[in-house]
């Protein structure tokens, strides 16, 4: 599913440039509610592969769009706010699964019953999708284009977009080469990227090593272990709330100059120190005789970095495509960061693999000269 967030974004963004963002939003997302059923029933491995895969082209149409969507609704100086919950859903979702399957799996030890409850949630979040109007002005100016040509028979009136038609060389060239040029030619973009990266590597981090912290030294069972990640669902809560202030210095900025997107990194300043900090406290009391809430505040202060980080690409453009790049950087680390941790952590070196997550969390730090 995790390669699947790295296709879907090539084929959602652009088609979301000419078709609009209401449908890719639909089509999509009743693919991927489809696919899961076949997920659920599926006899052997290979053909769980293949849906999950699926699952994942369809599915990524939220991350590469989401960012175009808000850019449609608010402006520079108000948008903030929202991309702030943007940025805390695909965090939390993360941590929400182990919560709600972990019980599922204490209580039936059913692994189709993880893709049925997802295929009924998503069924429920497709209907909420279709209430949602169209948000890209040249879609919707198109089709006023086609409702007064009929009225008035005026065939002279078009809009830009039907003036300046997209040739399937353009599609191809905007939704493939576009990304691939921006990764090779903007070293800040990159470095954006490996720092978004980062801070998703230290969220999947805690996925492999809570089970083994309170699975294995502290006896807890899947459902226990899902609640664990809680903490983090509150750290998002906290981002939320600090975003108000930090948005209310960016509006001053504003009054003063033309805003830049490095003004948008404030609470990522904040936020990133905390990243290191947590994960050595998280490995200083990852031990048996230590009572299991030492290793759980650690996890509140990770949203506080990535809600921010996320904030510069909507400042510089509305187009999706331009959200695409770290897009494709982050699944591709993924698929990396899933194999390594589970063959680092066991239960006799949670301290040391966690410091030297603390150490590679000093990362976040080296950013700091620059801004």
């Amino acid at each position: 599913m995790v390669c699947g967030f790295a296709v879907g974004p090539l084929l959602w963004s652009p088609l979301s440039e000419i078709i609009g963002r209401q449908p890719v939003y639909i089509i999509s997302l009743a693919l991927y509610t489809i696919f899961n059923i076949p997920c659920a029933l599926s006899p052997n491995i290979g053909g769980l592969l293949v849906c999950r895969f699926l699952c994942g082209v369809f599915s990524s149409s939220g991350l590469s769009l989401a960012g175009g969507t808000i850019a449609d609704i608010w402006n520079i100086e108000e948008r903030g706010m929202a991309i702030a919950f943007f940025a805390a859903a695909p965090y939390c979702g993360p941590v929400v699964g182990p919560i709600v399957t972990g019980w599922i799996n204490v209580g039936s030890h059913r692994l189709d019953l993880f893709f049925w409850t997802n295929t009924a949630f998503s069924g429920v979040v497709m209907i909420l999708i279709g209430m949602i109007p169209e948000t890209y002005a040249p879609v919707i100016l198109k089709r006023r284009a086609v409702k007064l040509r009929k009225s008035t028979r005026n065939m002279n009136i078009i809009t830009e977009q039907e003036r300046y038609k997209l040739s399937l060389r353009g599609i191809i060239r905007t939704s493939l080469i576009r990304p691939i040029t921006m990764i090779l030619t903007e070293p800040v973009l990159d470095l954006m990227c490996m720092y978004i990266v980062l801070i998703y590597a230290m969220l999947y981090a805690f996925f492999f090593a809570y089970p083994v912290i309170f699975g294995e030294l502290y006896g807890f069972n899947d459902g226990q272990i899902g609640l664990m990640f809680i903490p983090i669902l509150i750290g998002a809560g906290f981002s939320l709330v600090a975003t108000p202030a930090i948005e209310k210095q960016f509006k001053a900025i504003c009054k003063v100059r033309s805003p830049t997107p490095e003004d948008r990194l404030i609470g990522t300043l904040i936020g990133a120190p905390f990243i290191p900090i947590s994960w050595f406290i998280l490995g200083a009391t990852s031990f048996k005789h230590i009572i299991w809430v030492g290793p759980v505040p650690p996890a509140l202060p990770l949203d506080l970095a990535w809600s921010s980080a996320t904030t510069p690409s909507t400042t510089i453009s509305s187009t999706p495509t331009r959200s695409t790049p770290h897009l494709l950087w982050r699944p591709r680390s993924f698929c990396d960061l899933e194999v390594v941790p589970p063959s680092r952590y066991s239960p006799l070196r949670c301290t040391t693999d966690s410091v030297s997550s603390g150490r590679l969390g000093c990362l976040h730090l080296l950013l700091w000269p620059w801004f």
